[in-house]
């Protein structure tokens, strides 16, 4: 392994970050067979240069993150020989407290990090039940294997056990970032911040879950493959299938905030809300739409491009469609669309009047430019639709 320009031997992987002594860059000059757990727990600040290599853990073992930051570069693949777990485990001490970076995890745009959960958050060690300081920044490749028994997993699983609604984990995905699993591409049970900024995520039976926490998407594609659509009470896993973003509160009863500007979604359903749990609170669940594209994949007309059992009036911008690629006009039937709007033919949000366009912000429909002046947030954008002859 190479070090500070120098070459040194450790008879493990372990030996050597403990020789770095808290920070510095390790760089591979080998593959690394039957790889026991690495724990990463003095708060050193590490990065570790796959180098086109390749680290293969035994059954059962992991990089455990405790306390520390790590940052995956160069090209290569960590991977679990005999996928159970995950390949990167965040687990907080007993003793973290809020208002610390204990864990900050970095996966690099060539790296490609597979297993049964690649980036597995585990149940907090903490007595109040939080991740606390835990942020994740994906570039590069999360592969979501089946495991040695055949039960499929999620890319990024965040256990449920995270109940604490103040400084929850925060994970990134970022342009050039691609996520696929053969189950679930995000599991979010616990209490977390889950950023989209570009990358692709595809799952069979969905895209992303969210069961507590808060869902930010601003660009993108997220898809689920499933010809089948289903939502069932579970309170010790996923309730979704057929759905790109499902958005399921779970038996914790947590808030869900869900707020989508742009991105690519496809699925049965690109986006369904469900009150799937007997204790389920609505009125702790807000779902924003106001922009991005959602077409549902079915066939057969018993779909939409977006459901939801209890949520109304959420949807203000954005393009709708069908499986044909015209615009998904049965929305105009139900409550989902805020008041004023529907969707035309080609599936953008039109006003319900039949007025005009004048203008849009992020999608949503204005009759006039003085109506979005009115309604335009700093950093807004507001896009002409017509030309204007303005008098004094």
């Amino acid at each position: 392994i190479d070090f500070d320009g120098e070459t040194y031997g450790y008879e493990n992987l372990q030996s050597a970050f403990d020789a770095v002594e808290g920070s510095g860059t390790i760089t591979l000059v080998a593959d690394i067979e039957d790889c026991p757990r690495i724990t990463l727990d003095d708060g050193g600040d590490y990065v570790l240069d796959l180098n086109e290599h390749t680290i293969t853990f035994v059954k059962n073992a992991y990089f455990l993150l405790n306390e520390a930051s790590l940052d995956v570069t160069g090209s290569g693949t960590i991977k679990e020989g005999s996928p159970y777990y995950g390949v990167f485990m965040i687990k907080n001490t007993a003793d973290a407290t809020p208002e610390n970076d204990y864990i900050h995890l970095t996966i690099g745009e060539n790296v490609t990090a597979q297993g049964w959960a690649p980036v597995f958050i585990d149940d907090p060690a903490t007595s109040d039940g939080n991740a606390y300081g835990v942020t994740v920044d994906v570039y590069g490749k999360l592969e979501s294997v089946l495991d040695t028994a055949g039960a499929g997993g999620h890319a990024i699983y965040i256990n449920g056990q995270n109940t604490s609604t103040a400084d929850y984990p925060v994970i990134n995905i970022y342009d050039g970032a691609k996520i696929t699993s053969k189950a679930n591409g995000v599991y979010i049970a616990g209490y977390t911040e889950f950023n989209m900024y570009g990358g692709s995520i595809t799952g069979v039976n969905v895209g992303i879950e969210i069961r507590a926490g808060i869902l930010n998407i601003e660009g993108g594609s997220i898809e689920a493959t499933s010809n089948t659509f289903s939502t069932i009470s579970n309170g010790n896993g996923s309730t979704t299938s057929g759905v790109a973003v499902a958005v399921s509160q779970h038996t914790t009863a947590l808030n869900i905030d869900v707020n989508i500007t742009d991105g690519d979604l496809k699925g049965l359903f690109a986006l369904y809300q469900a009150s799937a749990e007997k204790n389920n609170d609505s009125t702790k669940v807000d779902l924003s739409v106001t922009g991005g594209t959602f077409t549902s994949t079915d066939t057969t007309g018993k779909y939409a491009s977006v459901g939801a059992e209890d949520k109304t009036g959420f949807i203000t911008g954005g393009i709708f469609k069908n499986s044909s690629g015209s615009g998904d006009t049965s929305l105009n039937r139900g409550y989902l669309l805020a008041s004023g709007f529907d969707v035309g033919s080609d599936g953008a949000i039109i006003l319900e009047s039949g007025e005009p366009t004048v203008a849009t912000i992020n999608g949503t429909p204005y009759g006039s430019i003085n109506d979005a002046i009115n309604a335009a947030d700093p950093g807004d954008t507001i896009v002409l639709k017509v030309d204007l002859v303005l008098s004094s």
